[in-house]
């Protein structure tokens, strides 16, 4: 309740110091434990005071502003911080899928007594192997999830 509260006192001011953000930020981040989306909602936030903190020769008495982004993200804390949740565990996995990947190509792939693999095109096996690991994962998903699930998979490059 304390930070719906700070929050909504934040939202009604034109401007804050630098380090009233700072300790809305601070309370903000050690909520994630318990706040499944928290993470995705203070960047903004998180920016703003870096960037006034760059502007005013790192001086946390400094007036600062927040942009209308990072107010949102003040509104979205505001309007679910009572009622977020984490839980502990997401339970048991329904498909377990194994990868391997060498410089030649990706193998071991298995999943519930069935394998698959395969050789790398020249170019792939051009790049590193966190890279080709990658791979190898998105092959097995598209070799043994896609049709289980409906999914459709598509590689951003």
């Amino acid at each position: 309740m304390k930070l719906q509260h700070d929050c909504l006192i934040i939202l009604k001011q034109q401007s804050i110091s630098i380090r009233e953000a700072a300790r809305i930020i601070g309370k903000i981040v050690s909520s994630f434990p318990g706040v499944m989306y928290g993470p995705l909602h203070y960047r903004h936030l998180e920016h703003d005071k870096t960037k006034a903190l760059e502007n005013n020769s790192g001086n946390f008495e400094a007036a600062m502003v927040f942009s209308p982004a990072a107010r949102k993200e003040l509104e979205w804390w505001a309007n679910n911080v009572l009622d977020s949740y984490k839980p502990i565990s997401h339970g048991k996995p329904s498909v377990t899928i194994t990868t391997n990947a060498s410089k030649l190509g990706w193998g071991g792939a298995m999943c519930e007594g069935v394998s698959s693999g395969g050789n790398w095109t020249h170019n792939e096996a051009q790049h590193h192997i966190n890279y080709l690991e990658m791979l190898a994962i998105f092959m097995g998903l598209q070799t043994f999830v896609k049709d289980r699930f409906k999914i459709h998979i598509r590689v951003m490059t």
